[in-house]
């Protein structure tokens, strides 16, 4: 098993997580996944969300990145975690929380804690 599949299933360990997935930010290509898919948006609609964010943010602020997008539904939280890379395009780390066991800031730290590891 690769390091990014091993990362990937790890973030399923965590409290309340039911999903995970790595995305090209640019294209909306899927690197990696772990967990219940149907829990997921689309890779694609994940890309064009945060895009449609940062272009936002841009457009309001000027010089302002994206660092993360959090969407709370009556049943699910979506984290989605922009990461960085040395090389490229940055990647959306998408991950699918189940409301009533979640502790939302906690996860947030987890994740991000997650995304800084992925290619440790």
């Amino acid at each position: 098993m690769s390091q990014l599949a091993m990362s990937m299933r790890h973030l399923l360990d965590e409290q309340g997580v039911s999903a995970a997935m790595l995305v090209d930010g640019t294209t909306g290509l899927e690197y990696g996944f772990s967990g219940d898919r149907s829990a997921l948006p689309r890779a694609a609609q994940a890309c064009d969300d945060a895009r449609t964010v940062s272009d936002t943010l841009e457009a309001a602020t000027g010089d302002a990145e994206l660092e993360n997008i959090t969407v709370t539904t009556t049943e699910c939280h979506y984290v989605t975690r922009v990461v960085p890379r040395e090389r490229g395009d940055a990647l959306l780390l998408v991950v699918a929380l189940a409301r009533e066991s979640t502790n939302l800031a906690l996860a947030a730290r987890q994740i991000d804690h997650h995304a800084r590891h992925l290619f440790a």
